[in-house]
């Protein structure tokens, strides 16, 4: 069996002076227990560590319950706590409070009047309840965002189909800082219509979802502006005659804003990314669609500090397993600088990304390839903002050609000019395994055997290569001595 691979690391940028790097450490945490646990949203904490926010069936005093857990800088687990009942309790988005402490929405079946109702909980930096609220009518309700706005107080976004406007609309709960209901509106047309994310605007908000009560197609993306009573100002829809989702929806500092969701109007797949900018008026500045043959859907969007995004999902058209964690660079006009693909041979999916204090870039998802049960939440580290492979015949860089037969991998290589060179195995925690080469090369074809593999662990592992002209990674599997 062989396969070759090339990649190609840029080192000059695309637009405006960026450049991709390989990341010199990797690590990667998983937390659950034997049965199914999802993280959903993630915040860096003020002592560098982080508060990650999602629902568990292994602990709880219910089917479902929240999950909260929070680590240090490094990702271990300092405390871990579950709020909920006999019943099912989701959460969605945590959020950091100007007061210190934090809000955290989803949605509760324990809980309220409904079959499921929207819930908010406020709990301190130790992960104390304060209070917890919920709202909603006698049908189904559910919560995906939670906001803090600047009178105080928060906004809520979902669902709700207890109205007689239609099978499902958009749901919004305004509150003041102590949970209690200002207003509480819903918005649609007679088919169903959904709101997953929401930010405030001068004189109101900007509220994101789908819709098919004002769709071309099946579904497109449903962006409303609201003023600060809850009145609707104007309402814009997006997309082809497929399904085209908005799941989230974030300010750009030069203006306008970007929103995230997925495709099957456009794009090379059964569903792919999908990434609109409008500027203040709701016009359409850009769409842009990414993914393979599979399926793609990209759940957060976040601008990165020289003016591009950072966009994770989760991909079945690439990596090695059925689902994997999907990590897009993109520059400031949506065009991808590079893919970054995570996981093991199962299920696995980014829903939130951030870039942390250090510089790095932190994602929170859900694993079913790694951890102690069913399904793990998944937390990915990433030390410099990187690539693994990009695809760009314009722009310079180093090429890698891996010939892997066995436990034996050759790996050729050519240097446009002397340097020093190092290569080394890294295991998806980061630590280093191997080092391969550390050396000052000369100009030319490198032809670089690396043997003795057998001695390792089966599983997957990176290999970093640093040149004068480029570094670049490629994650191999190796088969171990353990699997014979």
């Amino acid at each position: 069996m062989w396969r070759k691979v090339k990649v190609f690391i840029i080192t000059v940028g695309f637009v405006g002076g960026i450049s991709a790097q390989v990341p010199d450490s990797l690590w990667t945490k998983t937390f659950g227990g034997p049965l199914h646990e999802d993280g959903f949203s993630v915040v860096e904490t003020p002592d560098s560590g982080y508060l990650i926010a999602g629902f568990t069936e292994s602990e709880g005093a219910g089917s479902w319950d929240i999950y909260v857990i929070k680590t240090d800088r490094d990702g271990n687990e300092m405390w871990s706590s579950v709020y909920g009942d006999i019943f099912l309790e989701y959460g969605y988005s945590l959020i950091a409070l100007e007061d210190g402490n934090y809000a955290l929405a989803g949605w509760t079946s324990s809980w309220g009047q409904g079959f499921w109702d929207m819930l908010l909980l406020k709990l301190d930096a130790e992960g104390n309840e304060i209070w917890h609220r919920t709202y909603g009518g006698s049908g189904y309700e559910d919560c995906y965002s939670v906001i803090e706005v600047p009178q105080g107080g928060f906004l809520l976004v979902g669902g709700t189909n207890s109205t007689e406007n239609g099978d499902w609309d958009v749901f919004l709960v305004r509150t003041d800082a102590q949970g209690d209901t200002i207003w509480t509106k819903s918005y649609g047309g007679n088919m169903d219509d959904r709101g997953y994310g929401a930010l405030c605007v001068k004189g109101g908000y900007l509220v994101v979802g789908a819709t098919k009560s004002f769709s071309d197609g099946d579904w497109d993306v449903y962006i409303l502006k609201i003023d600060d009573e809850g009145n609707l100002i104007g309402q814009d829809v997006y997309g082809g005659g497929g399904d085209d989702y908005g799941l989230y929806i974030t300010e750009v500092s030069t203006g306008g804003y970007v929103v995230t969701g997925y495709t099957t109007s456009l794009g090379s797949g059964n569903r792919d990314f999908y990434i609109i900018k409008i500027d203040d008026e709701g016009n359409l500045l850009w769409e842009r669609a990414y993914g393979g043959n599979e399926m793609e859907t990209a759940y957060r969007i976040k601008e990165t500090s020289n003016g591009g995004f950072l966009v994770v999902g989760y991909t079945s058209s690439f990596g090695s397993g059925l689902d994997d964690v999907c990590l897009v660079r993109l520059n400031s006009e949506g065009y991808m600088l590079w893919r970054e693909v995570i996981g093991g041979t199962h299920f696995d999916s980014g829903y939130d990304v951030i870039t942390t204090s250090d510089g790095s870039i932190l994602v929170v998802g859900s694993t079913e390839s790694y951890g102690a049960g069913g399904e793990d939440v998944y937390l990915i580290k990433l030390r410099e903002e990187y690539v693994d492979a990009v695809e760009n015949t314009d722009s310079r860089g180093i090429a890698l050609t891996l010939n892997n037969v066995g436990n034996e991998i050759t790996l050729s290589y050519t240097l446009d000019r002397p340097g020093k060179v190092n290569i080394t195995l890294y295991d998806l925690l980061g630590r280093p395994v191997r080092s391969i080469a550390d050396e000052v090369q000369g100009a030319g074809l490198h032809i670089l055997p690396i043997s003795g593999l057998s001695v390792l662990a089966t599983g997957y592992y990176f290999l970093l290569v640093k040149t004068p002209q480029g570094r670049a990674s490629e994650k191999i599997f190796v088969l171990g001595g353990d699997a014979r």
